[in-house]
């Protein structure tokens, strides 16, 4: 054998190798993973008699915060009860107890943020107007809102900023307006309007830079029909948009707005179905693929989206049985193997790298729930 012959040889086990371990590492990486219950370290967390109501941030694998507002069925006859807030933070190992929003009681859901010292906890006070509490890593500030104001969700913008959508109750109509905290002071806007109807905003999504989603309803004064309200801001204007109809009417639900400009998942549900609708826009228009149970009593309900590696997935509230979790095959929502058989699911988020998939909700009991690896189905 000559010396170029026993190079080539060489180089071609070399190269195999090089193949068969890189075949080990796709392996790796496409391993299915397995829901971990990373609830109970949460001080805290879940030791409510009932559910809860939970919001999840994960700025990277090791930085996660979550906050809950617990929620007692007692509480259902007594209005006077309080939901306290929890917040806590996870490093990578452990969960740590953070000061908690002053709020009596709050929203949870409506939970944003840019890094871990930089939150914004949406509350509403036993006694008092609602508001928003800042945490910048040291402490909460209160940022009350205007009188008559009534809020449905907020995205941050940059640190320290947020948009918040809501209503103007104050008003013959509801008004549908959108607040701006620019650091020092509140900006309102308020949103188009069809004539002598009112507009609940309930959602709202920055898709992209100058480019932010709001959804509500349309209600006559007598309130006896609804149209579903979709605007889009380019950062200087807002738009309403030309939604998408039903038969028997669509409606916006607290489900999220999730995506991008070219592909965006907005929540809602078709009136008196059993169905909600997953309403999907690829950048030209608009999708209504629907998410159904078998009668009116079990139509599941959208709560939250989010994209985990190349699948969409959404949660939801499984009104019986334990079909939280769905994927979007590209045709239609099919469904997969819920966090802790889990039958409400209320927030999924993914980290930016988007290596861990992270999940609150409900079980028997509230939980947070984590995932590495691909789905299981």
């Amino acid at each position: 054998m000559n010396l170029r012959t026993r190079t080539v040889g060489r180089l071609a086990v070399a190269a195999s190798a090089a193949l068969l371990a890189l075949a080990g590492v796709t392996s790796a990486q496409a391993a299915t993973g397995t829901w971990e219950d990373v609830t109970q370290p949460v001080p805290g967390y879940g030791s409510g008699p009932g559910d809860g109501r939970s919001g999840v941030l994960a700025f990277a694998p090791d930085s996660v915060v979550v906050v809950e507002a617990s929620y007692d069925p007692w509480c259902d006859a007594f209005p006077a009860c309080t939901f306290p807030l929890t917040m806590a933070y996870w490093n990578g190992s452990t969960w740590t107890q953070k000061p908690a929003p002053p709020a009596a009681s709050g929203s949870a859901d409506a939970v944003t943020g840019t890094s871990p010292d930089d939150v914004w906890a949406l509350g509403l006070p036993t006694l008092g107007a609602p508001s928003a509490h800042h945490w910048d890593g040291q402490a909460w500030t209160e940022r009350r809102f205007p009188n008559g104001f009534s809020f449905g969700s907020a995205v941050s913008t940059a640190p320290g900023e947020v948009l918040v959508a809501g209503s103007d109750w104050s008003q013959s109509t509801i008004v549908p307006v959108v607040l701006r905290w620019d650091g020092s002071a509140w900006a309102r806007t308020n949103l188009p309007q069809p004539a002598g109807r009112s507009v609940r905003l309930e959602q709202i999504h920055r898709a992209g830079p100058g480019d932010v989603w709001v959804t509500g309803t349309i209600e006559s004064v007598d309130r006896k029909t609804s149209e579903f309200y979709v605007a889009r801001s380019n950062g200087t204007t807002w738009t309403r948009m030309a939604a998408p109809t039903l038969p028997g009417g669509l409606y916006a639900t607290d489900g999220e707005i999730a995506g991008t400009s070219t592909d965006l998942w907005l929540g809602a549900r078709e009136t008196g179905a059993g169905c909600s609708t997953a309403v999907h826009w690829n950048g030209t228009a608009f999708q209504t693929p629907k998410i159904c149970g078998t009668d009116k009593v079990t139509a599941p309900i959208v709560s939250t989206y989010t994209k985990y590696g190349n699948e969409w997935l959404v949660g939801l509230y499984a009104q019986r049985g334990t079909d939280a979790l769905r994927r979007w095959n590209g045709t239609s929502w099919v469904k997969t193997a819920s966090p802790l058989s889990a039958t409400h699911i209320e927030r999924l988020r993914t980290d930016p790298g988007g290596t861990t998939l992270w999940s609150t909700g409900h079980a028997g009991r509230s939980f947070v729930a984590r995932l590495t690896g691909t789905l299981p189905q």
